[in-house]
């Protein structure tokens, strides 16, 4: 007599697992800090699990995956919905996400390694505008996580980069030194500048972001870098302590 795969898809907690190719492995950066989540390699394929989930989050359910199962107890994959299953998930050896994903790979190339100019001038504004950003260090930024309300990260997301500046997203910011920009439609301005044109941003959304991936941030001196956004990840407590100081 054939097993029950019912009975067991509806009694147990929803194990998911995802099957994604490697060349999109760099993804997973963005659900890097969510808990309940291993990994493991097979072939030109990565293969991800999510365990305790009631329901996939918004961030799973954006990877670029090629299939989503619920896996039984007898490690049979089905496709949700489905009371057949569609294969078997194999042996492998798997990994908590956070050991898999280095700390390094989500690095943007912020302020330091800057290596485009263009012909687009920015000149002293006085205009008052709403902070959206904040280039700061990251040992500051890392002791301000450590007492700083969870409802204050909550609103935060941040990148780090190889020489230890962290850029920080959200409102409001933290009161912390450095280096703060307004946001020009995912154009970031430092504070006090302003486009000598301000029909350039369009062209500069145009050109250099048109698909609105990334922030293209800019120094006082008109120079500027994309940096992809999905370099940014949650301002978790967690996620702040595990960033390594080189």
């Amino acid at each position: 007599m054939g097993q029950d795969y019912s009975f067991s898809l509806i009694t147990t907690m929803p194990e998911y697992i995802f099957k994604m190719e490697k060349r999109n492995g760099e993804s997973l950066g963005s659900v890097r800090c969510m808990d309940g989540l291993q990994v493991a390699e097979e072939d030109d394929h990565i293969w991800l699990k999510a365990q305790g989930l009631s329901e996939l989050s918004v961030e799973l359910m954006q990877l670029p995956v090629k299939s989503t199962y619920i896996k039984d107890e007898y490690d049979n994959l089905f496709i949700p919905g489905k009371l057949t299953p569609e294969e078997v998930l194999r042996e492998m050896s798997w990994q908590p996400l956070t050991g898999y994903i280095k700390v390094e790979s989500p690095v943007a190339a912020l302020p330091g390694i800057i290596n485009q100019k263009i012909e687009i001038r920015l000149v002293s504004s006085i205009k008052e505008r709403k902070g959206k950003a904040l280039l700061t260090s990251l040992s500051l930024w890392k002791h301000y996580a450590e007492t700083a309300p969870g409802t204050r990260l909550s609103a935060l997301k941040f990148a780090v980069s190889e020489n230890n500046e962290v850029l920080i997203i959200g409102t409001p910011l933290p009161p912390l030194p450095g280096t703060e920009f307004w946001d020009a439609g995912n154009i970031l301005i430092p504070s006090g500048y302003d486009l000598e044109v301000d029909l350039m941003k369009d062209f500069i959304q145009r050109k250099l972001n048109e698909h609105n991936s990334s922030f293209v941030v800019f120094d006082s001196e008109s120079r500027y870098q994309l940096i992809d956004k999905n370099f940014f990840v949650a301002a978790k407590r967690s996620a702040v302590r595990s960033t390594m100081t080189e």
